[in-house]
C-alpha cells in the first residue's frame, strides 16, 4: 500500500506471448489484401493492353481481307483493270490509281511508274481509338493468258500487322473436278450410234447453229404436263424411218465417286452415284432443293445420288472456251502433223510422226528420225507445249501420186504409226477387196471410223512427265497407259483436245474374203470383237487400275473409253485432275434396274487435285462467261512481306 493509504498496483514484469498479435495479422492481411489489388490491377492491365492488342489483331486481319475483297470488287466491276494499266494508269479508276497499291515490289511497278515509291496505305471503317484500319496491296505475279494472280494484303490497325497472301483468278475448267455441258452421250461414239449420225436433238451435227438450237439441255424439255416435279423426260428423236429413238443418256452409278467440284449446265443422271464436294447443276429444279433438307436434294438429279458434305444447288450455266486460239500459239513447243505416237518420260518424250514431212525444231525430232520406227527421242518442250495438227490436204497432196493420195482417205495400215499401231494386219491394199480365197485382215474398229484417218491429228499417248506440259490435238487425244506425273505438286499435265480425249481399248474384228456371186470376191460381215490384251499399258498402279493425272479438256467432244460394250470390267479409271467435256463421254456399260451391275468397262473415282487452284497448264483460257473469285488464301509473315 502506498503512503497516502492507496492500494499499490502490482507491476507486471514479463508480457504475455500473445501481446501484439492483432495489430500484426491486420498488417499482415493489410499487406495481402494490398497485393492482391496490386496483382489484379497488373493484371487487369495487362489483360486490357492484350485485349487491344487482341482487337487490333483482329481488326488487322479483317483489314487485310477487306484489301482481297477490294481487288476482287474492281476486277469483277472492270475486266480490263489490269489488262491495260500500262494505258490507263493516269486514269481513277484503274489499279495503278486505286486505294492501297504504289509499291515497288509490285508486279505493275514499271507500268504505273512506282519505282521508289512509298507504299500507299488505304483506311476504311470508322476509327476505333482515334485510328482507322488500313491496308495496302502488292500483287506479286499475273497471268494475262489465265487471268489470275497472286496479291498479298496486309492489314494495320493501331501498328498491328497481319498479312495475307492469295490468289485471284477467273473461274476456268481446271478450277472445277467435273464439268460439262450437255449430259447426253457424245454424238460421234460409234459405239453408242452404230449406224451413223442420228439427229439433231441428240447433237448430231454439232457445232452448228441449227443444232445448238435443237439440242438443248434436259431440263429445257417440256412435255406439256405443266408439272414442275415431273420425272424429268428422255431426249428422244424421230429417224426418217419414222420410229421413235431415244439419245443415249450415261449415268453415275453407285460405285462411281467424285470428290471435288462438280457442275454441269444440263441434267445429271445418276443412280446412286457420290459426290463430295461442291455440286451444282443448272437445272431450275435444284432451286427447290433446301440444304439440309435431303429430302429436297433429288431435284438436283435425274435419279438418286449422295452428298455426304455438302448440299448440290443451283448455278447458272457456264460456258467453255473450247478450243485455244491457233494463232496465239504459232511456233510454240514443238508441232506435229498427223497421227503422232508420244511416249513420255520424265524430262524426255519419244515421238512418232510420220507426216510431219517439215519440223523446222531440229530439237523437236527430225523427220527422218519421226518417221523411223524407233522415232525420235527429244527433251520435253521448256516452254510446255506439244501440239498436234491436222493435215492440211490440200498442201498434203502436192507432189504425191494418186495411189498416195487415195490412201490419205483410208484407214491407217497396221503397224504404220509407230510399228506397233494401229493393232491388227490391214494394209491399204485390202480396202480395194480380196483378190484371193482364204485371204484375211485384222483392224480396230476405231481405227476404221474417218475421224482416225492420215489426214487428221490424232495424238496417242502414255507415260510419265516432269515438269509441266500442255499436250493440244485439232482432233483426239487417244490415252494408251496410266499418264503420271513425278512429283504431284511442282509436275503439271494437261490434255486438250478440239474433239474427244479417249481411254484406248483396242478391239479388233476379222475380215474374211468370200466368194463374190457377181465376180470374184469380197470381204465377209467381220466376226465377233475381240480384245487386244495388254493394253491400256500399266506403269505403276496395276492392271486393275488406270491413273491419269492431268487436267483434260474435250472441247466439243467427250472424255470416253473406245468400244465401251466390249472387253468385260476393265478395273477404274483414276483422275488425279480434272475434266471438262461438251457432251457426255461413256466409261462403262451396265444392266438396267434399281441395282444396276457392271457389264463392261470402268469404274470412275474421281479426285480433284488441288494444285490447279494455284497454277493451271498452259492454253487452259477462262470461261467466257466466269466471274474473279479467290480459290485460296493463307496467312504469311508481315514481317517479311513489307521488306522493301
Amino acid at each position: 500500500m502506498l503512503s497516502d493509504g492507496r492500494p499499490a498496483i502490482p507491476v507486471r514484469k514479463g508480457g504475455s506471448p500473445d501481446a501484439g498479435v492483432t495489430m500484426v495479422a491486420v498488417l499482415v492481411a493489410l499487406t495481402v489484401l494490398m497485393a492482391v489489388v496490386l496483382g489484379s490491377l497488373a493484371y487487369l492491365r495487362a489483360s486490357t493492353k492484350y485485349s487491344r492488342y487482341e482487337q487490333d489483331n483482329d481488326l488487322a486481319l479483317a483489314a487485310a481481307q477487306s484489301g482481297l475483297n477490294d481487288l476482287l470488287g474492281r476486277l469483277r466491276a472492270d475486266s480490263n483493270y489490269l489488262g491495260n494499266v500500262g494505258g490507263t494508269k493516269d486514269q481513277e479508276w484503274s489499279y495503278c490509281q486505286s486505294p492501297g497499291t504504289s509499291d515497288p515490289k509490285d508486279h505493275f511497278a514499271a507500268d504505273c511508274g512506282w519505282s521508289g515509291a512509298e507504299p500507299r496505305w488505304a483506311s476504311f471503317g470508322e476509327a476505333t481509338g482515334g485510328s482507322f484500319q488500313e491496308f495496302h496491296l502488292v500483287i506479286t505475279d499475273y497471268w494475262e493468258v489465265a487471268q489470275s494472280l497472286d496479291v498479298v494484303a496486309t492489314g494495320r490497325s493501331r501498328g498491328v500487322l497481319r498479312s495475307v497472301r492469295a490468289r485471284l483468278a477467273m473461274q476456268s475448267p481446271p478450277m472445277f473436278l467435273y464439268l460439262s455441258d450437255f449430259e447426253v452421250v457424245d454424238p460421234t461414239d460409234y459405239t453408242a450410234y452404230p449406224n451413223g449420225p442420228t439427229s439433231a436433238v441428240c447433237g448430231s451435227g454439232w457445232p452448228e447453229a441449227a443444232t445448238i438450237k435443237e439440242l438443248g439441255h434436259a431440263w429445257e424439255i417440256d412435255d406439256g404436263s405443266g408439272d414442275p416435279t415431273r420425272t424429268k423426260p428422255t431426249r428422244f428423236y424421230r429417224s426418217v424411218d419414222g420410229f421413235v429413238h431415244r439419245c443415249a443418256e450415261p449415268s453415275f452409278e453407285s460405285w462411281d465417286e467424285l470428290n471435288g467440284r462438280v457442275h454441269s449446265n444440263d441434267t445429271i443422271k445418276a443412280r446412286g452415284a457420290r459426290f463430295s464436294g461442291d455440286f451444282t447443276t443448272s437445272d431450275p429444279a435444284c432451286l427447290r432443293a433446301v440444304a439440309g433438307d435431303p429430302n429436297t436434294y433429288k431435284n438436283c438429279v435425274n435419279g438418286s445420288a449422295l452428298w455426304p458434305t455438302q448440299a448440290p444447288r443451283y448455278q447458272s450455266p457456264l460456258r467453255v472456251v473450247r478450243t485455244p486460239d491457233r494463232q496465239a500459239i504459232g511456233t510454240m513447243g514443238c508441232q506435229y502433223q498427223g497421227p503422232t505416237r508420244i511416249l513420255l518420260d520424265g524430262g524426255e518424250m519419244t515421238v512418232w510422226s510420220k507426216m510431219t514431212t517439215d519440223q523446222p525444231k531440229p530439237e523437236c525430232g527430225s523427220p527422218a528420225a519421226l518417221a523411223s520406227s524407233s522415232g525420235a527421242t527429244v527433251p520435253v518442250p521448256p516452254d510446255g507445249l506439244v501440239y498436234v495438227k491436222d493435215i492440211d490436204v490440200s498442201a498434203a497432196n502436192t507432189g504425191l501420186t494418186d495411189q498416195e493420195k487415195k490412201n490419205l482417205n483410208r484407214p491407217i495400215p497396221a503397224g504404220q504409226i509407230d510399228g506397233v499401231l494401229p493393232l491388227g494386219s490391214y494394209q491399204a491394199e485390202d480396202q480395194d477387196g480380196p483378190v484371193a480365197p482364204g485371204q484375211t485382215y485384222q483392224a480396230e474398229i476405231a481405227m476404221e471410223q474417218v475421224s482416225k484417218y492420215w489426214p487428221h491429228g490424232n495424238l496417242w499417248l502414255e507415260g510419265q512427265v516432269s515438269g509441266v506440259l500442255t499436250v493440244y490435238s485439232d482432233s483426239s487425244i487417244v490415252i494408251t497407259g496410266d499418264l503420271l506425273t513425278e512429283d504431284d505438286s511442282n509436275d503439271l499435265l494437261g490434255l486438250m483436245a478440239a474433239g474427244s480425249i479417249e481411254i484406248y481399248n483396242p478391239i479388233l474384228r476379222t475380215y474374211r474374203a468370200v466368194v463374190n456371186p457377181g465376180e470374184g470376191y469380197l470381204w465377209s460381215t467381220p466376226s465377233a470383237p475381240e480384245r487386244a490384251a495388254g493394253w491400256p499399258k500399266d506403269y505403276e498402279t496395276g492392271p486393275e487400275v488406270l491413273r491419269i493425272e492431268a487436267a483434260l479438256l474435250a472441247g466439243n467432244g467427250s472424255f470416253r473409253l473406245q468400244n465401251w460394250k466390249t472387253g468385260g470390267d476393265l478395273g477404274t479409271v483414276q483422275v488425279y485432275g480434272s475434266i471438262t467435256q461438251n457432251f457426255r463421254g461413256v466409261l462403262a456399260w451396265e444392266t438396267d434396274g434399281a441395282q444396276p451391275e457392271l457389264i463392261s468397262g470402268y469404274r470412275k473415282n474421281y479426285t480433284y487435285n488441288e494444285s490447279l487452284t494455284q497454277r493451271q497448264p498452259l492454253l487452259f483460257s477462262p470461261l467466257s462467261n466466269g466471274t474473279w473469285f479467290i480459290p485460296w488464301m493463307e496467312k504469311s509473315d508481315p514481317a517479311e512481306e513489307l521488306k522493301p
